[in-house]
């Protein structure tokens, strides 16, 4: 009588259905890292204590490289990311074969002879393309995540960089008003000696205290919107408290607006990060819509069966018995193969699905359509502002503002003529602090414009990308 153990019983099964039972690997997929984490060293430091914050004379690119490595915005969207690519690896994965085992207290009499125990092994198959489908949906979401991250990247350079130069320009606007306020109290105590000598009226000297407590009335909302700019540059930069700026006095920014035909650049130009995020979320969706399609389509089932027959019933029972045990064939094993296909007849939710993935998919390309059609408004409207502001600094450092110098070189010797009155001086002098006043104001929008503008083409990322070794 033959012998059999279960380890090599269940081995044996499980070879009829090897081939079935391996799944492509979705964990061997690549995945393309967002751009901006490989600019900067936040993968690597993402589980390191955050550095010190930069101090008050740090640089704007200090600045950027602290927010890049630190803000916890990118942190949380990296991780997202992250946590993205492990669930892509885990979808799409085939059930388990089920393999079990069958024992018959009193045995099943065959022709052959008794059968106690039974072996089978079974594995459920998807229709072909509805696993790749579902992958493919979720590599999608991974690289809308990753592009989402880039355009955070971006976002979080440009709000720093509009920032900072926010806060030159006040910096700089409240040290020429004081300036301003101690020509008028050097003016304030020459015109003090002529009201007591009687060659002014003391209206002039109550005019110029008025214009003297208007200035310091401006310093002071200066230094609260300061305060402002600075708690926001703290929290652009990922701290829990406001950041100060200490700017160098030869510190102006410079950068030009570029001279192109913006529709001959659109046609060159990459696609921006946060409008790929959506032609990904477009291809999620559209890849969605492909897998619940595919659940009209039927399951499979293949397995197999293995029952053990004995020999027939002991020898010891009857002479008869052992003369027929003598003579017969020993007892020959069943061996089964088993296939099984589902029937998807209940598929009105199927269709009800497909339909919400129909119009979620449409809905996207429209989303998308609309984010380009507002990208280019923003980007045109950034490029006139950058040369708008730049001609306003070439008219007034060029123009206005040597005309004014001039003309209170004249007003003031009137004055001291005792040829024009007081508010004519005060006004050249007012003139000549707004125009300054305005040019520091259209220096600081010429370049917070330039920035913008570079961000909407994606330009953080793809200067650097090409500086990097």
């Amino acid at each position: 009588m033959r012998t059999w153990t279960t380890s090599s019983c269940v081995a044996l099964l499980a070879l009829l259905i090897t081939g079935c039972a391996t799944p492509g690997a979705a964990s061997s997929t690549t995945f393309e890292a967002p751009v901006g984490a490989t600019l900067s060293p936040l993968a690597s430091a993402r589980d390191q204590e955050r550095g010190e914050p930069p101090a008050e004379g740090a640089s704007l690119e200090s600045l950027l490289d602290y927010a890049t490595r630190h803000h916890p915005r990118l942190h949380a969207e990296h991780s997202r990311w992250e946590a993205q690519i492990a669930r892509t690896n885990a979808t799409g994965q085939w059930m388990d074969p089920m393999v079990s085992y069958t024992f018959s207290p009193l045995p099943i009499e065959t022709r052959n002879g008794p059968n106690r125990h039974t072996f089978s092994v079974s594995q459920k198959i998807p229709w072909p393309g509805q696993t790749s489908a579902l992958q493919q949906a979720e590599r999608a979401r991974a690289g809308e995540l990753a592009r989402t991250f880039d355009a955070s990247y971006i976002a979080i350079r440009l709000e720093i960089e509009e920032l900072y130069w926010s806060l030159w320009s006040t910096t700089r606007e409240e040290a020429l008003i004081e300036r301003e306020l101690e020509l008028l109290r050097a003016l304030e105590a020459s015109l003090q000696a002529r009201v007591e000598v009687g060659t002014r009226p003391a209206s002039d000297l109550a005019r110029l205290g008025l214009e003297l407590t208007r200035r310091a009335d401006a310093v002071a909302k200066l230094r609260a919107q300061r305060e402002v700019q600075e708690a926001m540059l703290g929290q652009a930069l990922g701290l829990e408290k406001a950041h100060a700026i200490a700017f160098p006095e030869d510190l102006r920014p410079m950068r030009q607006p570029p001279e192109v035909n913006l529709d001959e650049l659109l046609s060159a130009t990459p696609t921006p990060p946060h409008l790929a995020a959506l032609s990904e979320e477009i291809e999620r969706r559209r890849a969605n819509q492909e897998a619940i399609t595919l659940q009209k389509r039927p399951s499979f089932e293949v397995g197999a069966q293995w029952s053990l027959i004995g020999a027939g019933a002991d020898a010891s029972d009857s002479e008869d018995h052992s003369q027929h045990a003598a003579t017969s064939n020993p007892g020959r094993d069943a061996v089964m193969l088993r296939f099984g296909v589902t029937l998807p007849i209940w598929t009105k939710a199927i269709d009800a699905r497909s339909d919400e993935a129909a119009a979620s998919t449409a809905a996207a390309k429209a989303t998308l359509e609309q984010a380009r059609i507002e990208w280019v408004a923003r980007l045109r409207t950034a490029l006139a502002r950058a040369r708008d502001a730049h001609r306003q600094v070439i008219l007034i450092e060029g123009t206005l503002l040597t005309q004014a110098t001039s003309t209170l070189d004249m007003v003031r010797g009137d004055y001291e003529a005792n040829r024009t009155e007081l508010s004519a001086l005060l006004e050249i002098i007012e003139t000549i602090y707004a125009l300054e006043r305005d040019a520091i104001t259209q220096l600081a929008a010429r370049e917070r414009y330039i920035s913008r503008y570079n961000a909407l083409l994606g330009k953080p990322l793809t200067e650097q990308r090409e500086e990097a070794p």
